[in-house]
């Protein structure tokens, strides 16, 4: 029986979220891609300034989860926007994917007020170390997924979204982008398949999350 991660939802009529933890047994077309690159801490943010770029809806044409939409948090819809260039790169990511495998968006623009929420719950009293969330105070940098230039993503088998070392939104060591780098397996050359194909299209990741990719934010 596989082992799943389910993602529960606090409103009955919502459908919860599930990430197959249990991956497929490793093909001869996942392999081959290169190594993952050492990022800088995600910290080290810069300015940014108004593009006036729309955004559009992804929802309609890849698997989207509205995961937090899901769990009734503040601010959320359950259709995923991102801008358009960031749409258009996504579509060149999937289409360089291997045979079988698709692109599942778990997050995408994120209004302050979500940002505001998740901010809290993550780091009220959990001793959670800088570099997940941004921190959406009057001071701070604009958060990357209020842009609508970043998301969160990961790869799907048979449209079934796949937990790749570590569930999305799990803020543990293996969330770490390169952190099954001295692995081998599935788990690490999905990593290394989900990282290229994006990076290709224009996406940059951060070294915290392996779900995480934006372009211009």
């Amino acid at each position: 029986m596989p082992t799943l991660l389910v993602v529960t939802s606090s409103d009955a009529d919502r459908q919860p979220v599930v990430y197959e933890r249990d991956l497929p047994p490793m093909r001869a077309e996942w392999g081959g891609f290169p190594p993952l690159p050492a990022l800088s801490p995600s910290d080290n943010w810069t300015e940014i300034e108004e593009s006036g770029e729309e955004l559009v809806r992804v929802d309609g044409e890849f698997f989207c989860t509205s995961a937090q939409w899901r769990r009734g948090w503040p601010g959320t819809s359950p259709h995923s926007f991102v801008r358009r260039r960031v749409a258009d790169a996504l579509r060149s990511a999937r289409a360089a994917l291997p045979s079988g495998l698709d692109l599942a968006v778990l997050d995408a623009h994120r209004a302050l007020e979500t940002q505001r929420y998740l901010y809290e719950r993550a780091y009220s009293g959990t001793g959670l170390p800088a570099g997940f969330v941004a921190d959406p105070g009057p001071a701070a940098i604009v958060p990357p997924h209020t842009t609508g230039g970043a998301i969160d993503v990961t790869i799907t088998w048979k449209g079934v979204p796949l937990a790749i070392g570590s569930a999305p939104g799990e803020y543990i060591p293996e969330a770490n982008l390169a952190a099954l780098e001295d692995g081998s397996g599935t788990a690490h050359e999905l990593r290394r398949v989900l990282y290229w194909v994006m990076n290709q299209a224009g996406f940059c990741g951060i070294r915290e999350e392996w779900w995480h990719y934006s372009i211009g934010d």
